[in-house]
């Protein structure tokens, strides 16, 4: 997804911010099982093929939706910021830990020092702001296998079936197409416009 976004805005100034992944959700989003039976597809040949489609279908919505789907554990390290902080990549289920580093020393901030508002996508409100120092935050997110809405997968059955049938964009095992119109026009509906 989308390293060094710009994300968060305070006092004029604007940050970028670095992330790591932690942990991923086990399982399967679409199964090539469920892609053949999507495409009425009937042989086994070409089921690493459906796989890096799947995965390429996955990314692509993942980005052009600015979400997780699969639930993940996310730190995300500031440079510096202000005292609004949008946190990237939800929907959000907690916020689990906030750093604050300077020179090699690391605090463990407490609620006197921060506060969470918005429900699926959250911001973390910071009672002051600094330029010299780092922030770490732990971040629990995604929809989970269970709750990804079903217009989504249907998007993403869509686009890894479109690149299924139009191969003329897949060059050396590298996918290079764009996002069907179709699986476009019903990820609209969940987009995240990101300010």
């Amino acid at each position: 997804m989308f390293d060094n976004t710009l994300s968060t805005r305070g006092e004029g100034e604007t940050f970028g911010f670095t992330k790591t992944v932690n942990t991923v959700e086990a399982g399967d989003i679409i199964s090539v099982a469920e892609l053949k039976q999507w495409g009425r597809i009937d042989y086994d040949d070409d089921d690493a093929l459906l796989q890096t489609l799947i995965d390429g279908a996955i990314d692509m919505t993942e980005r052009y939706l600015y979400q997780t789907l699969k639930q993940k554990t996310y730190t995300f390290e500031y440079q510096g910021y202000g005292v609004e902080i949008p946190l990237p990549y939800g929907p959000h289920v907690s916020v689990d830990e906030v750093r604050r580093k300077q020179q090699g020393d690391e605090e463990v901030l407490s609620s006197d020092d921060f506060f969470v508002t918005g429900q699926d996508f959250k911001t973390l409100n910071m009672y002051q702001s600094f330029s010299y120092q780092q922030l770490e935050v732990d971040v629990t997110a995604g929809y989970g296998l269970a709750n990804i809405p079903s217009q989504i997968k249907i998007a993403m059955l869509k686009v890894a079936l479109s690149h299924y049938e139009d191969r003329q964009d897949i060059l050396s095992g590298t996918i290079v197409a764009e996002l069907p119109d179709s699986s476009r026009n019903i990820l609209n509906k969940y987009k995240r416009y990101v300010i």
